[in-house]
């Protein structure tokens, strides 16, 4: 079993950091992954582990990879006149999850007048189970869990209840990407458990040989967009650095939209962000610029130790749980990457076939709206912004020498325009289109060859 889905098992919060840390070492001292695993490596589907972790109005980020320029978010329609036929007739939540975290955060909590049992399915079997039970209409379900990128496949289903026609669902605290993501035809059908902000996590050391700073804003000036990030790349080699260790990282780092390789009638389609990540992967790999060390490789996990690379693609989790079991902990910190993105969220919704809506909701305010479940020491990031702010904004991280990482956090959460792709086929077909532009960024297909592969396996 890989890694990477082995790291998925167990509660997040009490074993991520012994897990990875765990893992890092076996790669560094062992070799006992490949140097470079081929294809998309399923983190976008499963990341590294599980994901658990003044008002202000909300507003929606403009979908350039580039700009950060807000505008209004789209109208959601009324959220607090329920339109369905409320059924409280159960007496038990019954909540499914891959993760054992949901009822970590609960932490033996249940709503008034309803007991909650907990169904954990293995992540390597948890979604064909999850199928059947929605499609059996058989059995007690009220919750489920999915992660980021699975939503676009449950929310549009007939299996899930709108949760703003059960309850009174305030947006004004939540970022705006998690809104729209969660919103299918005007209802809001799921929301986040937690938030995973992706960021670029980079050598102090190296930042401060290679670019003479390791000010966290000094560096992301260096990289706020693809060309300077390129820039930034030709000038640390010549010192002898590279930048990453893979290519396959900048996939997600390329924002949301790369990942929505479907059109409107169901046909692959690929989108120039997409196109855009192939190009600048193949100028950087066959410039020497970036290596092919895939995810908990040797390759990638000696990054963590060998000063060869500026550094990672990476998200909070990591910064906050893989590095502190390291010996370079303290010598990292992070800044927003050329594009803001979410490394993986997992989302909560409620089964159309509850028997106890009313309570489910409850428990579902208590998770997901507001923002009570989190630690002091900000590694869950709540989807409240305002909680967020006030229990995370002066909270130092030794592992990343004394950074106070809010303001990265919160500025990355801020400018996402989306998370997810567009459709249930989004999944596959982005771990096609990996998989196929990997000839061309290492130089063994030509762009039209690697496309016409893509489209032929994306039937």
């Amino acid at each position: 079993m890989p890694v990477w889905q082995l790291l998925k098992r167990g509660n997040y919060m009490k074993k991520a950091m012994r897990y990875a840390a765990a893992a890092t070492a076996c790669v560094l001292l062992t070799g006992c992954a490949s140097e470079n695993s081929t294809g998309l490596v399923r983190f976008f589907k499963e990341d590294y582990f599980e994901q658990t972790t003044t008002t202000q109005t909300t507003t929606a980020p403009e979908t350039s990879a580039t700009t950060q320029t807000t505008a209004e978010p789209p109208e959601i329609g009324p959220v607090d006149i329920p339109t369905i036929d409320i059924d409280d007739s159960g007496d038990t939540v019954t909540i499914y999850s891959f993760t054992g975290d949901i009822n970590t955060f609960m932490d033996g909590w249940e709503p008034m007048s309803a007991g909650v049992a907990f169904e954990k399915i293995d992540v390597e079997s948890y979604y064909s189970r999850l199928d059947s039970i929605l499609k059996s209409g058989k059995g007690d379900i009220d919750i489920f869990v999915v992660d980021q990128d699975h939503l676009p496949k449950y929310i549009s289903s007939g299996y899930v209840l709108p949760i703003d026609q059960i309850g009174d669902v305030d947006t004004s605290e939540m970022y705006y990407s998690t809104i729209q993501d969660c919103t299918y035809e005007n209802e809001i059908r799921a929301l986040p458990l937690s938030l995973n902000p992706g960021v670029f996590l980079y050598n102090r050391t190296v930042a401060r040989n290679a670019l003479g700073t390791d000010d966290p804003g000094e560096v992301q000036r260096m990289i706020s967009d693809w060309e300077s990030f390129k820039d930034t790349a030709r000038a640390i080699q010549s010192r002898g650095y590279k930048m990453t260790p893979n290519f396959t990282d900048m996939f997600r780092a390329f924002s949301g939209e790369a990942k929505r390789l479907t059109d409107e009638d169901g046909e692959a389609f690929v989108n120039q962000n997409a196109l855009e990540w192939a190009d600048t992967a193949r100028t950087m790999y066959q410039s020497g610029l970036c290596d092919n060390n895939d995810i908990w490789t040797s390759g990638w996990a000696q990054g963590f130790t060998n000063h060869k690379y500026l550094g990672m693609f990476a998200c909070n989790w990591l910064a906050e749980y893989t590095l502190p079991g390291m010996d370079s902990s303290g010598d990292w910190a992070v800044c927003r990457g050329p594009n803001a993105y979410s490394w993986d969220n997992n989302y909560v919704l409620i089964s159309s076939r509850s028997d106890n809506m009313t309570d489910s909701f409850r428990v579902i305010r208590r998770l997901c709206i507001d923002g009570s479940l989190h630690y002091d020491n900000g590694m869950i990031i709540p989807n409240n912004r305002t909680e967020f702010r006030d229990e995370s904004g002066d909270t130092a991280l030794d592992s990343l020498g004394g950074q106070k990482p809010y303001g990265v956090y919160n500025e990355v959460l801020n400018s996402i325009s989306t998370s997810v792709g567009g459709s249930e086929k989004d999944l596959d077909r982005a771990d096609t289109f990996v998989r196929t532009m990997t000839e061309y960024i290492t130089g063994h297909s030509s762009m039209e060859e690697a496309l016409a592969e893509f489209y032929s396996q994306a039937r």
